[in-house]
């Protein structure tokens, strides 16, 4: 990523997330990975999943805090992950 856009992308995140730890649940490995590195340039701490089921096993061992979750994935959906 260029410095101009990662100057861009980081004064478009909310300072009240820098140095979060965030999963991302996201089945699509290309945006799974947009949105890794987008958080990652604001200074967050990102586990990632690609899908309901293994999120689960990372919330089970790992504190986060915040869950950003895709809606329509194979297998348990993130409506789901969130009754869980």
């Amino acid at each position: 990523m260029n410095g101009a856009m990662s100057q861009t992308i980081n004064s478009k995140i909310s300072p009240a997330i820098t140095n979060s730890i965030v999963l991302i649940v996201e089945d699509d490995r290309d945006l799974r990975e947009a949105l890794i590195d987008t958080l990652q340039a604001s200074d967050c701490y990102v586990v990632a999943a690609e899908n309901g089921e293994a999120a689960l096993k990372v919330l089970a061992t790992q504190h986060v805090d915040l869950v950003c979750s895709d809606v329509n994935m194979p297998g348990k959906h993130g409506i789901e992950l969130r009754h869980d």
